[in-house]
């Protein structure tokens, strides 16, 4: 499957299903980055139904860290926000950009791509229930 379809209102290809959400994870992992897997206190085990030791935490991030820029990106698959101390995770200034996709389970992104929205630059952020949210430090 195309992460792009043709628009022949606009007459260019626009991103569909997850092509935002993979573009941040390739902006961020690219050019020699370190890669660290953040722990969330509070997240829970999810675990299969089909396979009870296979499964996934709630809510995951991880840190991208290149030269002067750091990217934390967390993907909250829960039914309900969170709220992030961004002191508690990184020792810096406030961030440059934050942005989320909100993700619905049952929507279809066959056609498009999930709504991005920024959020305002704050110590404590609030990380909507089903998405993946990107926070960048940008130098």
């Amino acid at each position: 499957m195309s992460l792009y379809r043709y628009d022949a209102q606009s007459r260019a290809y626009v991103p569909i299903s997850s092509a935002i959400i993979l573009k941040w994870f390739n902006q961020a992992a690219s050019g020699g980055a370190t890669y660290q897997r953040l722990k969330v206190e509070g997240a829970k085990w999810v675990s299969s139904p089909v396979t009870p030791e296979e499964g996934y935490y709630d809510i995951e991030a991880v840190k991208f860290q290149k030269n002067n820029a750091t990217v934390i990106i967390i993907h909250n698959a829960s039914p309900q926000s969170k709220v992030l101390s961004i002191p508690s995770v990184v020792s810096e200034k406030l961030p440059a950009v934050i942005e989320t996709a909100l993700v619905a389970p049952r929507d279809d992104y066959s056609k498009a791509s999930p709504p991005v929205q920024r959020i305002q630059p704050g110590e404590n952020i609030e990380i909507p229930a089903y998405s993946v949210t990107r926070i960048a430090w940008e130098q």
